[in-house]
């Protein structure tokens, strides 16, 4: 996180091995959820990059997962090359 201190930017995204959870309303929004993976079960993710970079509770941040993350991306690229 140290390489995004610093800099200006109006929102921002994250993605995650998962699982994760994913919806909005869920007090574990943001987390890394049942992992078998040692120390990542019930990690606050989103928060601690929140916390970690000082943004306030309403900063726009996106959540998803690290399969979907390249996809949207990519999708972005052929809509902004399609305008």
């Amino acid at each position: 996180m140290e390489w995004l201190k610093g800099k200006s930017f109006d929102c921002l995204g994250v993605a995650s091995f998962g699982p994760i959870e994913l919806h909005e309303g869920a007090p574990k929004y943001g987390y890394i959820t049942t992992t078998p993976k040692p120390g990542w079960r019930d990690v606050d993710v989103l928060g601690n990059v929140r916390r970690g970079l000082g943004l306030p509770e309403d900063f726009p941040m996106g959540w998803d997962t690290d399969v979907n993350a390249p996809a949207l991306a990519e999708y972005a690229e052929v809509r902004d090359e399609e305008t």
